[in-house]
């Protein structure tokens, strides 16, 4: 009998491992200057962690493994950033004979990984010394165009934005269409063994609930 109470009792502990899957923090209407939390779960108990705010100074980010006692979550951080790079993709465009059209959509991710269009972007054009030869900013749809003459090749283009990723590339030889996606750049990291320390208040298919000292962190399971 002693022994079935133990076990009874181990149980009811929970699962040392918990639910795979991304956990995004959630806000109440009315929040102005705000934090947003990501925790990703993964197998193995290993997880990348980000802390984003509207003040970019104050992001952190990490990854590691975790350890869960009873309902205590503990992060420790190895070290390594969480990069993801900035992408393209490319459309060819009816090219005249003595310039070349270049034209950008861009849209940027924001706190929930969710891409926005991207108002107020830089977009350079230097020549193979590094001097700029034309730079435009997006418009509040994230679009801006410019045009090359032939002149100014062979010449590199970027496209860049205060605390994403930027895209550097080859002046493209015919006009082209640019759909450009900007991560954020990696912030501060966490130090490797750093740790951070939550108390596990409710786990669902579809929310983990968090608290660290006074605060209550709800977060919720993309789909």
């Amino acid at each position: 009998m002693i022994a079935l109470l133990a076990l009874g009792c181990t149980a009811c502990a929970g699962s040392r491992e918990l639910a795979l899957g991304d956990y995004r923090e959630t806000h109440g209407p009315g929040v102005v200057l705000w934090t947003a939390k990501h925790l990703r779960l993964l197998p193995g108990q290993a997880f990348e962690y980000d802390m984003s705010s509207d003040d970019l100074a104050s992001g952190k980010n990490g990854a590691g493994t975790y350890q869960r006692q009873g309902h205590t979550l503990e992060l420790i951080f190895n070290g390594q950033p969480l990069v993801r790079a900035s992408t393209v993709r490319l459309h060819s465009l009816p090219t005249a004979s003595d310039s070349v059209r270049l034209t950008f959509a861009v849209r940027q991710a924001d706190a929930w990984d969710v891409l926005q269009p991207a108002a107020g972007v830089s977009v350079v054009v230097r020549d193979q010394q590094g001097h700029p030869k034309a730079q435009v900013q997006t418009d509040s749809a994230g679009w801006a165009e410019v045009l090359l003459p032939r002149a100014w090749y062979p010449c590199t283009l970027s496209v860049s934005s205060i605390g994403y990723q930027p895209l550097q590339q080859d002046a493209p030889p015919s006009s082209t269409a640019y759909q450009v996606s900007l991560q954020p750049s990696a912030g501060r990291l966490y130090d490797a063994g750093s740790r951070l320390e939550f108390k596990v208040v409710r786990q669902t298919s579809s929310q983990l609930v968090l608290r660290q000292g006074a605060e209550k962190i709800i977060l919720e399971k993309a789909l």
